[in-house]
């Protein structure tokens, strides 16, 4: 007999970190991970070899968890991003459409580039 009441709250689902918190507890991670493997093979390693293996080993286990931490979140935490039709350009300058509309890259050059060509071939010593 479970009742909900001042002195008895409902369990609720913990909330998910924001994303400053979970990019802080990435970087922290990350860096216990260098510091791990720098004062291993620094340091360490000079008075145990067994000692500087097993916090290398550690340091091998750490950036896993420190991935899982910084992707964890809600839904909404995330940005969607709209699918991209085929044969669009993502992320680049060019305009979007089908790549048969632009002109090929071994097209003969204009004659600008050609004067460029014959008046830098005519260096006398």
């Amino acid at each position: 007999m479970t009742d909900s009441g001042p002195g008895n709250p409902t369990p609720r689902d913990p909330e998910p970190l924001r994303p400053a918190t979970r990019k802080r507890a990435y970087l922290a991670l990350m860096g216990v991970c260098l510091l791990l493997i720098i004062l291993a093979w620094t340091v360490i390693y000079r008075y145990s070899n067994p000692a500087a293996i097993a916090m290398s080993a550690v340091a091998l286990v750490v950036p896993p968890f420190a991935a899982i931490i910084a992707n964890s979140g809600s839904d909404t935490s995330r940005r969607l991003r709209a699918p991209v039709p085929a044969g669009h350009c993502v992320g680049s300058s060019l305009p979007s459409g089908p790549r048969s509309r632009f002109k090929s890259s071994r097209s003969r050059p204009n004659s600008s580039t050609r004067s460029f060509i014959r008046s830098s071939s005519r260096i006398s010593v």
